[in-house]
């Protein structure tokens, strides 16, 4: 694998930062991605993130435990015949944000899609799902 850094790049974008790195076309495969958890976060398992208790909820605010929403993914996936090859999950300090990334085997030969979540329950950002491929 080649990585080239703006210092040392030379082309017609030589002095400029890139926002990704640049890699020689053929050179890097990622086979096996994982999730990267942020400074104060730790990486868990699915059985830890059920022991995680949300906070009492409110009138106007009903937080949704980790676990809930990942056994309700997880259901739903079921129903449809797609099953999770692995699964990645990493919380806050205080444990009110979740990430967490699911692997899907799938019929689709020489392609992996994954599914992407998140959800905090200390209202810093809202319950988003996001896919993709590999």
């Amino acid at each position: 694998m080649r990585f080239c850094c703006p210092a040392i790049y030379k082309g017609p974008l030589e002095g400029l930062v890139p926002s990704i790195p640049y890699f020689e076309k053929g050179e890097f495969v990622m086979d096996q991605g994982q999730l990267i958890a942020h400074c104060g976060t730790e990486k868990i398992n699915r059985e830890q993130l059920g022991l995680i208790v949300p906070p009492e909820g409110t009138d106007t605010y009903q937080p949704l435990a980790h676990h809930h929403i990942v056994e309700a993914l997880l259901e739903t996936l079921t129903f449809r015949h797609i099953s999770v090859v692995r699964d990645e999950y990493a919380v806050s300090e205080d444990g009110m944000k979740m990430f967490g990334v699911l692997d899907l085997e799938t019929t689709f030969e020489g392609c992996r899609f994954s599914i992407g979540v998140r959800n905090a329950n200390d209202k810093s950002m809202r319950l988003a799902m996001t896919v993709g491929y590999r």
